[in-house]
């Protein structure tokens, strides 16, 4: 594949040419010097002049170095089967530029998609059909289902066989078969976001939303706005599964607590999505933290103040020590209880706590709980110098 380029035409004696009657063979010398340039490289077939893509021994060369240049070819030769399949043979993209009766010749394409499923587009209408053609595309790639031309009764085995593989290939199937609730609640169970791709009338349905949000909480998104995402059931699902499914959901349900404690419990990042109220809850906060500790940036400024709350947080993530109040950067215990989670985080240290020997021993810079205090110095400036290289190897934005 990528074979064709871009190269100057051909020179040669146009007046010799011009002079010539249109019957007239070809100069030997032009014609062998075309042979031996598309036997080098096949794609320079596209810059010679008509005659010669009607040139069988020249078609030929250029497709056997490079399939694609079947589409130079003249109509005549692009359904000379010895030429198509070899261009075919060469690059299975070459199909497309093949003759109508190439295209529905069972015994020429079957083998071509066998080992290159994406040749069915190519393939005639006839042969999209065909159960064996099918069969064969599908057992390969869940995808070649967009070319496929199916039965949607006769067929329905290998729709649910490639929903099965991925539930995204929903997409690919008839309005017909959408209707079918086996192969809607096939897809969604095996990928809940492939809701977007259900008929209007699927994404309504109680069943089959709540099917999709269990799976994967976003699919909320994709559901009926009206009616499911209003819905306590389908909301309650969805945030147990990915609290960031809430963002979804209608307003007055993102205001019930029992929900949005669910959402935050599962998702800490989920707090941004709440009201005000609900952000300086200090049960939802502490949930909200204790599941990711930087959620603490989206608490109530109160609450962002609440030591059990940053203790949490920063048990939590470490890291989270650099958004907290000074204070707490200044207080051994958070201190220590963040860097216990990520030693890094002492560089978050204020008041001389990232030289004190018990915040050093919580982040794991002394080896020897007996190593003098005189070494703490020493073991600072290693930590010091770690992260300051850290930071000049970290991408500028």
């Amino acid at each position: 594949m990528g074979c064709l380029g871009s190269r100057p035409v051909i020179s040669e004696d146009e007046d010799d040419d011009n002079c010539k009657p249109t019957n007239s063979k070809p100069k030997t010398n032009v014609r062998q010097e075309i042979i031996h340039k598309v036997n080098s490289e096949g794609a320079y077939l596209m810059f010679v002049k008509d005659k010669y893509k009607a040139d069988k021994e020249i078609v030929l060369a250029a497709v056997t170095k490079c399939g694609e240049s079947l589409e130079h070819a003249s109509k005549e030769l692009q359904a000379d089967i010895e030429i198509a399949t070899t261009a075919i043979t060469q690059f299975w993209g070459a199909l497309e530029f093949a003759g109508d009766k190439i295209k529905d010749d069972k015994d020429i394409v079957l083998p071509v998609i066998s080992k290159s499923w994406p040749a069915l587009q190519y393939a005639s209408e006839k042969l999209k059909t065909d159960r064996d053609v099918l069969e064969t595309a599908l057992k390969q790639n869940w995808k070649a289902l967009q070319y496929a031309v199916y039965d949607s009764i006769r067929d329905k085995d290998l729709v649910l066989a490639a929903i099965q593989e991925n539930g995204k290939a929903l997409q690919y199937v008839t309005e017909e078969s959408q209707k079918d609730d086996e192969i809607v609640l096939t897809a969604i169970k095996q990928n809940g976001l492939a809701l977007q791709h259900a008929i209007k009338k699927q994404r309504k349905n109680k069943k089959v939303v709540l099917e999709a949000v269990k799976q994967n909480g976003l699919a909320l998104q994709y559901a009926s706005k009206k009616k499911m995402r209003s819905n306590k059931d389908i909301v309650l699902a969805a945030v147990s599964q990915n609290g960031l499914g809430l963002q979804y959901t209608d307003k007055k349900v993102m205001k019930n607590k029992d929900i949005f404690l669910a959402a935050v419990t599962q998702n800490g990042k989920a707090l941004q999505h709440g009201s005000k109220k609900l952000r300086s809850n200090r049960e939802i906060v502490l949930a909200a933290v204790t599941s990711n500790g930087e959620s603490i940036k989206y608490a109530g400024k109160k609450l962002q103040k609440d030591k059990e709350i940053v203790m949490s947080a920063v048990t939590q993530n470490g890291n989270v020590l650099e958004y907290v109040p000074a204070h707490f950067r200044m207080d051994k215990e958070v201190i220590i209880a963040a860097v216990t989670q990520n030693g890094d985080a002492l560089k978050f240290a204020l008041n001389n706590l990232d030289e004190d020997r018990d915040c050093l021993q919580a982040a794991g810079l002394l080896e020897d709980e007996k190593e003098s205090k005189e070494e703490a110095p020493r073991l600072l400036s290693r930590f010091r110098r770690k992260n300051s290289n850290n930071d000049d190897n970290e991408p500028k934005s």
